[in-house]
């Protein structure tokens, strides 16, 4: 559970990686039940302050009070402001925009397989950058759902070394790494989805037909074999096959919008 943090002295945040539940500065006694944290930097003038830094992480789960000033020199993460509506309007803006390239008028056919291609990869890529936000917003709510998902990420070695972490009481560089976890993994597999969703939100999600599945798999032999089949010849995608999947992708991400945004 979230502690309640009173620094005797200044605080100064220079990473954008920090968040937390509620704040103050000018506090010249401890709010109750505060844990009371000595200052780890001193201004040029003499004035100490705890910095929050990369280097030196505070938990985001708590609250934070300052015996004399608050102030952070960056803006904060782009997911500690993101809800579910902004980021499914953010993953429909930028399907736009690659519509908008799909619908250049007077390319030869050689340019025009060329952009169908790279247009295939950033179709998915918008989806994959859906799931991550989605994922984000959700962890970063509370701390029940930020175990949650930990305890969802399959046995490797990344999760050893979060788990040791843990273990060792360094909490707020145990969530930046579980947020560094969720940032670097690749949301490029309908099956990972689907169990990132039931076991995250309690939802299910349904890929008619297949489709999202072969959509995928055709994005994979784009992005690591340049379209190149097993047999030797290459994917060629056509305008109405880009129509195709931007339908589907719209569909799926529509479909977790609507599931996931009455209850969370």
């Amino acid at each position: 559970m979230g502690k309640r943090i009173y620094v005797n002295g200044g605080i100064l945040i220079t990473t954008p990686f920090f968040a937390y539940k509620n704040a103050g500065a000018s506090y010249d006694l401890p709010p109750e039940n505060s844990e009371i944290i000595e200052p780890n930097t001193i201004t040029e003038t003499g004035e100490p302050y705890l910095e929050i830094s990369n280097e030196h992480p505070q938990s985001i789960f708590n609250e934070y009070y300052a015996k004399t000033f608050f102030t952070t020199q960056h803006t904060f993460a782009y997911f500690f402001a993101k809800d579910f509506i902004g980021s499914y309007n953010d993953f429909k803006q930028r399907i736009d925009e690659i519509q908008s390239v799909i619908n250049i008028k007077g390319l030869d056919e050689q340019k025009q397989n060329i952009i169908n291609k790279l247009s295939y990869i950033n179709i998915i890529t918008s989806l994959d950058t859906f799931i991550c936000d989605i994922i984000l917003t959700k962890i970063i709510q509370d701390e029940e759902s930020f175990n949650n998902f930990f305890n969802s990420i399959p046995p490797c070695k990344k999760k050893d070394e979060m788990t040791k972490l843990k273990e060792d009481n360094l909490v707020a560089q145990w969530e930046q790494k579980v947020i560094e976890y969720v940032m670097r993994t690749s949301y490029s597999n309908i099956d990972t989805i689907k169990d990132i969703l039931k076991e995250l939100f309690k939802v299910s999600i349904i890929d008619t037909n297949g489709k999202m599945k072969k959509h995928f798999y055709y994005r994979n032999l784009l992005a690591h074999r340049n379209g190149r089949k097993k047999d030797g010849g290459y994917i060629n995608i056509t305008n109405e096959e880009l129509k195709s999947l931007i339908t589907d992708t719209q569909s799926i991400a529509k479909q977790i919008q609507t599931k996931i945004k009455p209850e969370h």
